[in-house]
C-alpha cells in the first residue's frame, strides 16, 4: 500500500493496523483515513498523522476498534 495518501505520509504502525482492520483492502483502509471520526474530534485520522500525539490519538482509537469500543 502506498504510504502517502494527500501529500500525508502515514507512519507504517497505522497502515499495519488498518491493514489488519480492513483485512488488505486499501480503498477502506483510504477512506477511513479520510473521513472525520467523532471519537477524534470531527476530525479525519489521516489530519492528526503529523504528530506523533495525533499518530496515539489513532491508534488508541483502533485499539478501541478491536476491543468493540466505538466512542
Amino acid at each position: 500500500m502506498k504510504k502517502t495518501i494527500q501529500g500525508v505520509e502515514i507512519p507504517q504502525q497505522v497502515i499495519d493496523e488498518l491493514m489488519n482492520l480492513f483485512k488488505g483492502n486499501e480503498g477502506m483502509v483510504e477512506d477511513w483515513l479520510i473521513r472525520p471520526k467523532v471519537p477524534l474530534g470531527g476530525v479525519s485520522p489521516l489530519s492528526l498523522l503529523d504528530s506523533g500525539e495525533g499518530i496515539n490519538e489513532v491508534l488508541g482509537m483502533l485499539d478501541r476498534m478491536k476491543t468493540g469500543d466505538f466512542s
